[in-house]
């Protein structure tokens, strides 16, 4: 998917949990080349994250997950 549809992925996976700001949100659609699963699998793992630190879904959290998800793809996260 192109940066409009990651968007789209992350908002949908994303869903109430969503505290991030349409910058960051951007950020993520434009630099992140991942299809919809990874998506899935950043969010979740980032609020498992969240969770077990008792705080909210939050964009260090995505980061983390995110840099998880490109480690286990044998790739570099941009």
């Amino acid at each position: 998917p192109g940066p409009v549809e990651r968007r789209a992925l992350w908002l949908a996976h994303l869903g109430e949990a969503n505290t991030l700001d349409a910058a960051a949100l951007n950020r993520l659609a434009a630099n992140c080349d991942l299809a919809g699963g990874h998506i899935r699998n950043v969010v979740l793992a980032a609020a498992a994250m969240a969770g077990a630190a008792g705080r909210p879904l939050g964009e260090a959290e995505l980061v983390a997950a995110l840099a998880a998800e490109y480690r286990k793809l044998g790739k570099q996260m941009p």
